[in-house]
């Protein structure tokens, strides 16, 4: 992640997110109380790990922030982490976090699987969580978000909060993948009437297509979310609580747009899993069931409208607010020793 994360350590928008949604959502599942362990794709500046344990949500004590496990696939991060003295977790991982869940002959396979379950996971990807230039029928992330959720089930995993960044702009996803969150949408829209009038409430539309057509960012959002929420259910999760911001790098040029989902997730009637083959299929055992967590989310869009972060449009407000904080999280440093634990050669 290092040479293109690592520019956006000092960004305001980006601790905005971290401060904004993040956080409050870790509070929210541990009443403020430490985490005993998270899960994150790490960089050297580790921001997200700084943060935490500023707000006290993560403890930095002798040197290591405990409980935390980072993944890189950077084998010069952690080289780089010790140059700039910018502190470690407990634990780190050489490799790719989805070669890592989906695939047993990599190193770190067995190694992290024994580490769940996780009380946050945070998956800050830079890129699509289902590109273009995929042809099967789900991606190798989506893929690895299953087996991810398949773990936190087996390992009896009661609550958890789930943090996933995805590149979303309309050229960036496969058309295909288009086509099936159309799907998922109108499934619910075909079996759930309360969700089907709060839909048209919201947007003024009454099928998938159409909000594609109306608001794109509307339809990537929502269908992003109900996808989540379908792939959970098939491990009898519940979404008790999501929020959403898109990051619009907007500035000299750029056209990245991110959007960040934040999930408060609990165990619920517990049923026997049924594998999907393709994106519409998560979820088709509890449709009427998980459909209800999808109001609350409609609402707070009908009532507060599309969360939006634009550099042109919001940085110098969120310098102002966050600006100070990022430096003083920016200049920690500790003296560091050789992780406990790294990945096998």
């Amino acid at each position: 992640m290092r040479s293109r994360s690592e520019p956006w350590a000092s960004c305001p928008l980006k601790q905005e997110i971290r401060a904004g949604v993040w956080e409050p959502f870790i509070r929210s599942l541990t009443g403020g109380r430490p985490l005993q362990n998270y899960l994150t794709l790490y960089s050297p500046s580790l921001m997200d790990v700084k943060h935490l344990s500023d707000t006290s949500l993560i403890v930095f004590d002798g040197q290591v922030y405990k409980g935390v496990v980072g993944v890189t696939y950077d084998s010069t991060a952690y080289a780089e982490a010790i140059r700039q003295g910018m502190g470690r977790p407990e634990f780190l991982l050489l490799g790719n976090i989805i070669n890592i869940l989906i695939n047993v002959r990599e190193p770190n396979h067995k190694k992290l699987l024994d580490m769940f379950p996780f009380e946050a996971i945070n998956l800050d990807y830079e890129d699509s969580i289902f590109s273009g230039n995929v042809s099967f029928p789900i991606s190798q992330h989506i893929d690895a978000l299953d087996r991810l959720f398949d773990m936190q089930y087996k390992k009896g995993c009661q609550k958890f909060c789930l943090f996933v960044t995805s590149r979303a702009e309309q050229s960036q996803f496969a058309p295909s993948f288009i086509s099936e969150l159309e799907k998922i949408i109108d499934q619910n829209l075909l079996i759930a009437p309360s969700f089907g009038q709060a839909f048209n409430q919201t947007y003024g539309v009454n099928a998938a297509a159409d909000l594609l057509s109306s608001s794109y960012d509307d339809f990537a959002t929502l269908g992003l979310i109900k996808l989540i929420i379908s792939m959970l259910s098939d491990r009898d999760y519940e979404v008790t609580n999501c929020d959403v911001k898109w990051l619009n790098r907007d500035e000299k040029g750029g056209r990245e747009r991110l959007l960040h989902l934040a999930f408060l997730i609990e165990k619920s009637a517990r049923q026997s899993p049924q594998s999907a083959t393709r994106v519409r299929q998560y979820g088709r055992r509890k449709l009427q069931y998980h459909a209800r967590h999808l109001l609350n989310y409609l609402h707070n869009r009908a009532t507060k409208g599309l969360n939006i972060l634009k550099e042109s449009v919001d940085r110098g407000t969120l310098q102002a607010k966050h600006g100070d904080n990022v430096m003083k999280l920016l200049s920690k440093t500790y003296q560091l020793k050789v992780p406990e634990q790294v990945p096998e050669q």
